[in-house]
């Protein structure tokens, strides 16, 4: 909990000019709260019961003043630490994000994407727990502070009722606070699985509806939702028991204290005006006790959202390299490499060593599950291999900076994603490049004229995924993405096999003339694709068996 505390303050830390602003704030509207209270005892001492009406404007100018004054520094600070939560909400999204693309894909491998957003939105709903809260706790302890001190030097026999009170409210806290916070973590972990359960169930529509399965997907979606149910039931079961306990001691302190006050004024030993003050000031102690109570509360409560994101970013990330590519790629060699995804299921890749011309075309082919796929991976940097090493320009390609890399060398997967956008986006990805650069990388993808014939052409909007094209057509708008621009190294991952015959052929001959001089690596299994690769490997239960 208080390593999580730490890393939430190196946030805000961030934002210190801002907080500190508040604070200071913060602090002048407990202090001129506290005055305003106060100024109501001389009101009705000496102005109403002594008589004294002379000195009612001056009393009611300090009044008017302190009222002013709390009301200004309570809204200001409410402002400022607003504009210190949206600027935490865009720093926060921006680290998660870099380190969900810094993370090794074996990682992503073992939770659902679904899982990923959940966990984002947990983060930024417990963050304005953390920023909102924290404020608040620093307010109620300098009202305890202060209220504590009043109490001591007007009726410190008073403190037999609050002290006892207070140590009822710090045991039962570190009670229910580890309770609530581990079952917080749990209540997570479950809203993100059928959070990703409602995802995939959206997804999964036409294989459902095909199957005739929605009464199964019901049923499953039914299931996850109750195990979720049953932990947040069991949540505020333990809230309500906190409740039980803390409500009653309140409102019974609030009934001791004023008896023992009103019997005080009766027997003459204080002041009409020192009697509703001080009840006032007991009830808001009464209130900063049972708010620094709360606050530990919610700490707990929210600490699950916290949990999962902290490992999430203080994960295992990749490592980024820090040699830049600044010239041309004169060679490309993989030296012993050897790989498996999983320790317990054996090589992928066995000792494969390999050359890759610079400037030919290279084929990879091997039946499904060779691990010709894999090699693409090593060179994206996707995976690291366990044994050996990837030179390029007798450089290991780990210690290559991660961008500079990137910006070298394009794919094009068997499945490519399309996002929910339009042609132009989903093509240029934010990139710089022409209308007519645009339009002839997708004239040599050969789907140029099929994005004519669309209603909007190249600002038609696509469907989740692509759904409204077809798989060949996806394809051909992943091979203009990443030929646009010519790269020195393009990697086609089956990047035509949902494509027919001749029009397989058609791009394979715009890539030829395309890439002359440039170094593509095609994986295949269909000999036919590679028919005029310069150099062919041959792969076969990860070991190279024809060069």
């Amino acid at each position: 909990m208080l390593q999580t505390l730490r890393w939430i303050f190196n946030y805000i830390a961030q934002v210190k000019r801002i907080y500190i602003s508040a604070l200071v704030l913060l602090v002048i509207s407990v202090v001129t709260n506290l005055l305003i209270t106060i100024s109501q005892k001389y009101i009705i001492d000496d102005v109403f019961i002594a008589g004294d009406y002379h000195l009612f404007p001056y009393f009611l100018g300090f009044f008017l003043l302190m009222a002013c004054s709390y009301i200004a520094s309570w809204c200001f600070k409410d402002i400022l630490f607003e504009r210190a939560s949206d600027k935490l909400r865009l720093i926060m999204r921006k680290e998660y994000m870099q380190f969900l693309y810094r993370m090794p894909v074996k990682d992503y491998q073992k939770e659902r994407i679904g899982s990923f957003v959940s966990y984002l939105n947990e983060f930024m709903n417990s963050k304005n727990v953390y920023i909102w809260n924290f404020p608040g706790l620093i307010e109620k302890l300098l009202n305890l502070i202060l209220l504590l001190a009043i109490v001591c030097y007007v009726m410190p026999e008073l403190l037999v009722i609050i002290i006892p009170l207070s140590v009822i409210y710090i045991v039962q806290g570190k009670y229910f606070g580890s309770r609530i916070h581990g079952i917080s973590v749990e209540r997570n972990e479950l809203k993100a699985k059928h959070n990703v359960n409602i995802e995939e169930g959206i997804s999964s529509s036409r294989e459902v509806i095909a199957f005739h399965k929605v009464r199964w997907e019901i049923i499953r979606l039914k299931q996850s939702f109750q195990r979720y149910l049953e932990k947040v039931f069991e949540l505020v079961r333990l809230e309500s028991k906190q409740l039980y306990i803390s409500e009653p001691l309140r409102w019974g302190s609030n009934l001791l204290i004023l008896g023992y006050g009103g019997y005080q004024v009766i027997q003459g030993n204080v002041s009409l005006g020192t009697f509703i003050v001080f009840y006032q000031f007991s009830i808001q102690l009464l209130d900063a006790i049972q708010g620094v109570y709360n606050s530990t509360m919610q700490f707990s409560n929210a600490y699950g959202g916290m949990y999962k994101a902290k490992n999430i970013i203080q994960g295992e990330q990749i490592n980024v390299g820090d040699t830049e590519m600044a010239k041309a790629i004169e060679n490309i060699d993989l030296k012993d490499i050897s790989f498996s995804y999983r320790k317990e299921q054996g090589r992928v890749l066995d000792s494969i060593s390999m050359e890759i011309p610079v400037g030919k075309k290279v084929a990879i082919i091997g039946e499904s599950g060779s691990g010709k796929s894999t090699i693409a991976q090593l060179l994206l940097r996707f995976y690291e291999p366990d044994e050996g090493k990837i030179e390029v320009n007798h450089v290991s390609l780990n210690h290559i900076d991660r961008v500079s890399w990137a910006q070298k060398v394009k794919v094009v997967f068997q499945d490519p994603y399309l996002f929910p956008d339009t042609l132009r986006m989903n093509i240029l990805m934010g990139r710089d490049f022409t209308q007519a650069q645009l339009e002839k990388a997708c004239k040599e993808a050969e789907i140029h004229d099929t994005i004519m014939e669309l209603p909007n052409g190249y600002d038609t909007l696509l469907g989740e995924r692509g759904i409204t094209l077809s798989g060949g057509q996806r394809q051909r708008i992943a091979l203009a993405r990443s030929i646009i621009g010519n790269p020195e190294i393009l990697i086609l991952d089956e990047a035509t096999s949902a494509l027919d015959l001749e029009t397989e052929r058609r791009v394979h001959a715009n890539i030829d003339t395309l890439r002359k001089g440039r170094t593509t690596i095609i994986i295949a299994h269909r000999l036919s694709t590679v028919e005029n690769a310069d150099v062919r490997y041959c792969i076969s239960q990860g070991k190279i068996s024809l060069n």
